[in-house]
């Protein structure tokens, strides 16, 4: 009695972890970007959400709002022409855009209207950007890190310590930043 009790949890574990493990795709379609405005709606490279807003960047430099968890979406980024979309980053009201050779851009207002990072982001090649309280840090190909301390308009590089200046990703745990580089590993 006790073997087939043990049998049965075993079974349903097994039953209730496979249906979560194996959940049912669906697709969700993106428009076709206005005429004239890069290609390639469907190579998505980048992704944010927030409640039930969620984001996409797109190689050739398009992106997209849905504001129902991805059923329905919106071309943003008219008056933008920007090459790929590596990184979206909700924060504090603002979309950060990071791109590949046009530095950031930012927009409050959902893509109405876009400001751009300025001269002083002097490597136009940015993959990841990253926060902690109103420090704004922005990761580089081949220059290292930058940091803004005024939302994102002016901005200094911040390598000390860091010998790997290909940083491809940055994340925030406690307040620390960890930096990954492209050959060496993991700063903190």
């Amino acid at each position: 009695m006790k073997r087939n009790f043990i049998l049965l949890v075993l079974v349903s574990i097994v039953a209730v972890s496979s249906e979560l493990t194996l959940a049912q795709w669906t697709k969700t379609t993106l428009p076709d970007p206005p005429g004239g405005h890069g290609a390639l709606p469907g190579r998505v490279i980048s992704l944010e959400a927030n409640a039930s807003n969620v984001w996409a960047g797109t190689l050739g430099g398009n992106i997209y709002w849905s504001p129902d968890n991805g059923g329905t979406w919106t071309h943003i980024d008219s008056g933008l022409t920007v090459s790929d979309i590596n990184i979206i980053k909700f924060y504090n009201n603002t979309l950060f855009v990071g791109t590949y050779g046009s530095g950031i851009f930012m927009t409050a207002d959902n893509g109405k209207t876009w400001k751009s990072s300025g001269a002083s982001l002097t490597n136009p090649f940015v993959y990841s950007i990253a926060f902690i309280d109103t420090t704004i840090f922005a990761s580089t190909w081949g220059n290292g890190v930058f940091v803004s301390s005024d939302r994102g308009f002016t901005w200094t590089q911040n390598n000390n310590g860091l010998t790997d200046l290909y940083v491809r990703t940055l994340e925030v745990k406690d307040k620390r930043l960890y930096a990954g580089t492209w050959g060496d590993g993991v700063y903190l």
